[in-house]
């Protein structure tokens, strides 16, 4: 298949040149070459890519459609879905990948110096917490009096991610190490669609569900409710991200403690 191909000789067949298309498709020249040329490397990706191939394609008189299908099956990886939460193991994995697939253990040491360090800190908060005070002189009250003064009780803290309750939304932080398109959808409604930049971040709250479409997973990385992500895949091959309230434990790399 050629997609370019097909729609550079229909456009010659009407005498038409790439001015021509693009005074009538508000489409860059350097856009309409490139796609004619097979270059979709120099095309905004996804939506962007397919909207462009149906205005070429009407205005050479070929079916949109079917130009579409051609590029998506030549070109578009295929979707990566993430598994189930059934199948997802319940337990922190001992390494993580990188991009080119091989153990990063730095970033697990890391990972695990931290919890080492938190749980050696609550343990010694329990144990101050329950070494007894000295007593102290009183004078005798009535008892309603000593209800009345009594402090309210303070919660332990027991982890240093906090879950959400039945009304609070998830936390999302998608941040990028590089160029990347991402587009999300949250809660039904589009949050976003564009190329992020290096450095770029968005964060979102999710009350129900999310669903991201990722173009390089290399670049890109996300937190939710704190907890980091799993990594999603190889460099410059697109994957989809989706989850719930239900299953959202089963997108990061470890549960609460």
């Amino acid at each position: 298949m050629d997609v370019g191909g097909e729609l550079r000789r229909a456009r010659t067949d009407r005498k038409l040149s790439l001015g021509d298309v693009s005074a009538r498709t508000k489409i860059n020249q350097n856009i309409l070459r490139a796609i004619e040329e097979n270059r979709f490397d120099r095309v905004p990706g996804g939506l962007f890519t397919r909207g462009y191939l149906r205005a070429f394609a009407r205005e050479v008189h070929l079916d949109p459609e079917k130009i579409v299908g051609q590029y998506r099956a030549e070109f578009e990886p295929p979707i990566v879905e993430l598994p189930s939460p059934e199948k997802v193991p319940h337990r922190i994995p001992d390494y993580l990948l990188t991009a080119d697939g091989t153990r990063d253990r730095r970033r697990f040491v890391g990972l695990a110096i931290v919890l080492l360090i938190g749980a050696a800190y609550f343990g010694y908060a329990r144990t101050r917490s329950s070494t007894p005070s000295p007593p102290l002189a009183t004078t005798p009250v009535a008892t309603d009096a000593v209800e009345a003064a009594a402090p309210a009780p303070v919660p332990t803290p027991t982890t240093g991610t906090v879950e959400p309750s039945q009304t609070e939304p998830l936390k999302l932080v998608i941040a990028t190490t590089g160029d990347c398109w991402v587009s999300a959808t949250v809660d039904g409604k589009p949050a976003v669609a564009r190329l992020m930049k290096t450095g770029d971040s968005w964060q979102f709250d999710v009350n129900d569900r999310a669903a991201l479409r990722i173009g390089d997973p290399a670049a890109f990385g996300f937190t939710l409710n704190g907890m980091p992500g799993r990594v999603l895949g190889t460099a410059h091959t697109a994957v989809n991200l989706t989850f719930d309230r239900q299953n959202y434990k089963s997108v990061v790399l470890e549960k609460p403690l």
